[in-house]
């Protein structure tokens, strides 16, 4: 998503949430923008495993900081600005102040050599 369309949303969410008068409706509307992320979300996370060759038991089963899940969680991250809360539970990579500082390494470092990187960098 551009910058132009995240402004555009989020102007769009504002201005409907403004005229919405009844508290109950309001809470409903967010909940159903929630889940509509989180699908979003999950289904990307999906597509990232299936070009890795690796399935959600793998993210179950492998250490919480190996170098495919942290491609995966930065890709997620830059992609839709996941929750760093949402991509540690989702990909078993323990807290989320970790995975925010993995993410960050994995930016800062050389990926040239980083074979998972590359394969989802697209």
């Amino acid at each position: 998503m551009s910058t132009l369309e995240r402004i555009i949303s989020k102007e769009l969410k504002k201005a409907v949430t403004d005229d919405l008068k009844d508290e109950d409706l309001r809470k409903v509307l967010e909940a159903e923008a929630s889940q509509m992320r989180e699908s979003r979300w999950d289904r990307r996370l999906g597509e990232l495993l299936e070009k890795l060759g690796r399935n959600r038991s793998d993210l179950a089963s492998a250490r919480k900081g190996e170098g495919w899940k942290v491609a995966l969680a930065r890709r997620l991250r830059e992609d839709y600005l996941v929750p760093y809360a949402w991509i540690a539970e989702n990909l078993h990579m323990g807290k989320a102040t970790s995975v925010q500082s993995q993410v960050s390494r994995c930016r800062t470092k050389s990926l040239n050599k980083d074979h998972e990187w590359n394969l989802i960098k697209s």
